[in-house]
């Protein structure tokens, strides 16, 4: 009896003592793989709450919210827009006080090279039809003009840098490519501008004043006027010269959209000749020389910029029979 009982005790102990299989380490538990038990996962720890499994409703919640947040960085609404407007509008008047006013601090050298072109044509009248020089309308009529003189001057600097920061408001709801053809437009726009003003100054408006002080001078009558009407009629030929040089961008964006494209030059040329020439007499004095002085140069950026259209409608004609015959072969495979 004590033997058997010595049997059953070993075989307790050694069914307790159960050899693990190999690559199993204690305290793991096979992961699903009943062949070999060759994955295991950790034991987990006892008397340790397992945490809450998240419901479908509040997970979808999290991805709502998510999506909400990545809307609201990537929109904004109308009131952020009004901020975006005025915030750029702040920056173009703050723009152009600090430009007029290092324009004032150089107002007296401006004023004599401004007044330069009247000087020439007076100092070639005879003694007895020469004026002394520009007189003032009022007794303040100096700070006015110098004042109207450094904002007009700071204008026209501040221009371009306005147009940019017009555009940048726009160009977030355009196409990269459209955005970079705006910037080129600007630039462009900005040149033609700045070129007609300096033609006008260096040609046309000395030439009006040979004309109409020197050349139509009655006899016995002194050459002189005010400062205020000599600044008006300066500004008048620059600014209008300025405006009148965009022609070829209003030409250039009317093909390129489609809307005047050159076969359509082609039938109104002449009306736009004379437009351009009744277009000019508008900012130039009533004489042949200024009206013609104005007209020529127009005359000849119109052409150019037809043939500029001419050449992008050319380029478009080019790839879309490129486009048609690479449609063409792949319907023929």
């Amino acid at each position: 009896m004590a033997a058997s009982g010595k049997k059953r005790s070993s075989r307790k102990t050694a069914s307790k003592k159960r050899v693990l299989p190999p690559g199993r380490k204690p305290g793991l538990l096979p992961t699903g793989n009943t062949q070999g038990y060759t994955g295991y996962t950790a034991r987990p720890p006892e008397n340790v709450p397992a945490e809450p499994e998240q419901s479908e409703s509040s997970f979808t919640q999290s991805e709502n919210s998510v999506y909400e947040e990545s809307d609201r960085e990537r929109f904004m609404s109308l009131g952020d827009h009004l901020e975006e407007l005025r915030f750029r509008l702040l920056w173009i008047i703050g723009i152009l006080v600090v430009t007029s006013s290092v324009t004032g601090i150089f107002i007296e050298r401006i004023h004599s090279f401004l007044i330069a072109p009247y000087k020439a044509v007076v100092a070639q009248l005879p003694a007895t039809q020469a004026s002394p020089g520009l007189i003032l309308g009022s007794m303040y009529g100096s700070i006015e003009i110098y004042f109207k003189l450094a904002v007009m001057i700071g204008s026209l600097i501040t221009l371009p840098i306005a147009l940019s920061l017009l555009w940048g408001f726009v160009t977030p709801a355009v196409s990269k490519k459209i955005a970079r053809i705006g910037h080129a437009g600007v630039a462009a726009s900005t040149l033609l501008f700045w070129g007609g003003v300096v033609f006008a100054y260096q040609y046309i408006f000395p030439l009006s004043l040979d004309m109409m002080l020197y050349t139509f001078l009655p006899e016995g009558v002194i050459a002189q006027t005010s400062l205020e009407k000599y600044y008006s009629f300066l500004f008048m030929i620059v600014l209008g010269s300025g405006i009148t040089f965009q022609l070829p961008m209003v030409v250039v964006v009317l093909g390129v959209i489609g809307i005047v494209p050159v076969a359509y030059h082609q039938k109104i040329w002449k009306v736009v000749l004379l437009g351009i020439l009744a277009f000019s007499g508008f900012f130039t004095p009533p004489d042949p020389f200024s009206l013609f002085a104005l007209a020529l140069p127009l005359w000849a950026l119109y052409a150019i910029s037809v043939g500029i259209v001419w050449l992008i409608e050319k380029g478009r004609r080019r790839r879309d029979k490129e486009r048609a015959k690479e449609m063409a072969q792949s319907d023929a495979a």
